[in-house]
């Protein structure tokens, strides 16, 4: 974990692996050492409300990629979906009666980013790439799960879609400024591959875009997403 002074807060930032159920252990340990006044996690509002109404029997179907994904992760352990830190952070802002926000674009910002930034040749081709992920298995870093996160997302997202995680960093670091004007202990759980850029942005004395961007940033409605 690493904490920044944002504004009149502290900001204390977990990484985390997206699938890996060992990890949600590690979002328990967090929130019981930090305790923070506020959960932020790095996934849009509706994704939140979608995780909140989820049964324990509920399925989520991936997508090929998503597969290739989870079967290299299981190197390190146990996967599941929805992502187990997500879900131990939802459960331990009920049990700790914490609000827990979304710091993520929501689906009308991200498809306007995506279409700003993924040309059609890219989305045709990220839908043959499974294949092709499972021959470059040996390209990929297996030192440790945050390695391979980090590996997967340098070979999968690349020119458009690497403009759209960049987007997606910028946005999250702007709402953590915005909530930082509010709250003054701020757990950030954000997915390994962000959580560096995220953390450059917020430790930046003078970043421009993402003060721009948490000055006119509607919050309200996604500070109403508390549990």
């Amino acid at each position: 974990m690493r904490q920044i002074k944002v504004e009149n807060s502290v900001v204390t930032v977990l990484a985390a692996v997206k699938g890996l159920v060992s990890d949600s252990e590690r979002v328990l340990n967090a929130v019981e050492s930090v305790s923070p006044d506020v959960i932020a996690v790095a996934i849009s509002k509706e994704e939140l409300a979608a995780l909140k109404e989820m049964e324990p029997t509920d399925e989520i179907e991936l997508n090929d990629i998503e597969i290739v994904y989870a079967a290299m992760l299981e190197k390190f352990g146990e996967v599941a979906t929805p992502s187990p830190y997500l879900v131990s952070a939802l459960n331990a802002a009920v049990s700790h009666d914490i609000p827990i926000l979304p710091i993520d674009m929501n689906d009308e910002v991200y498809t306007e980013s995506y279409c700003r930034n993924v040309k059609t040749m890219e989305m045709l081709k990220e839908s043959r790439r499974a294949k092709g992920l499972l021959r470059k298995k040996n390209k990929f870093d297996f030192s440790s799960p945050e390695a391979f996160a980090i590996s997967w997302d340098l070979m999968v997202n690349k020119k458009g879609f690497r403009e759209l995680e960049t987007e997606r960093e910028t946005h999250m670091a702007s709402v953590i400024k915005a909530l930082s004007r509010t709250y003054s202990n701020i757990l950030a759980v954000i997915e390994v591959e962000r959580a560096d850029a995220v953390v450059s942005l917020l430790s930046e004395k003078s970043c421009a875009e993402c003060q721009e961007l948490s000055d006119v940033i509607e919050i309200k409605n996604e500070m109403k997403e508390t549990v």
